[in-house]
């Protein structure tokens, strides 16, 4: 169960990841419609996978597991998790070509498994662009967005263990900061983006997702463990 958990939060961080990067797939494109809605389609199946973790977390305390256990799950899923973004990061041409890809053939062929399965097939032409510029408003919002959203539910757990006679409240506020996090998620940073897409060029535009992308991996790396972290001091 330990891995397991370990596991699902790794998948969690990384599928969230690639949201915004079939944005700007669709974007650059010339289809930005398309690019939101494979972006909503992946941040859907996202969340399910996410609701997984708090009740496996649940379920292993239930089981046995101890706050040190819990502990352990977070920061071993957050390190891995952010090195997955890493990865992803690194290879941001090849994941935009492919969504830009799967756009095209939305366009040509209409939605259905056809085009996904053309646009999967079609090649990956990976165009090297440098990052010009981090844009610190999106960069500090998804690093506060990640660094605070994606560890609650480790914390939470643990502090509940601790302070018995609160689990129950406990446990719920993790929705509570999801949601704050989805505040400023869809409040901010994507209608910010959304106007931005209009009027900047491809290069400008990029600069803003990876800004975004940049503010989840510190998130992750930085912000994450020292959430769970605090959790030492009850």
């Amino acid at each position: 169960m330990f891995y397991l958990v370990v596991l699902i939060f790794v998948a969690y961080v990384s599928l969230e990841s690639l949201g915004g990067i079939a944005r700007f797939g669709g974007f650059s494109a010339g289809y930005i419609s398309i690019g939101v809605s494979l972006q909503n389609q992946i941040l859907s199946l996202n969340r399910f996978i996410g609701f997984m973790i708090a009740p496996l977390v649940g379920f292993y305390v239930d089981t046995g597991g101890t706050s040190d256990d819990v502990f352990k799950i977070g920061l071993i899923g957050g390190f891995f998790g952010g090195g997955v973004l890493i990865l992803v990061f690194l290879w941001w041409g090849g994941f935009s070509s492919f969504f830009r890809n799967i756009s095209i053939a939305f366009v040509e062929d209409g939605y259905g498994i056809k085009a996904i399965i053309r646009g999967s097939k079609a090649e990956i032409n990976v165009i090297k662009h440098r990052l010009q510029n981090i844009r610190l408003n999106y960069f500090i919002a998804q690093f506060i967005t990640t660094g605070l959203a994606m560890p609650s539910v480790f914390l939470l757990n643990i502090v509940a263990i601790k302070v018995p006679e609160y689990s129950a409240t406990l446990l719920q506020m993790t929705t509570l900061i999801s949601g704050f996090g989805n505040l400023i998620l869809n409040f901010y940073t994507n209608p910010l983006v959304a106007v931005e897409e209009s009027k900047l060029t491809r290069e400008e535009a990029e600069s803003s997702h990876k800004s975004i992308f940049l503010g989840k991996i510190f998130g992750m790396l930085l912000l994450s463990p020292v959430i769970i972290c605090s959790s030492l001091l009850i």
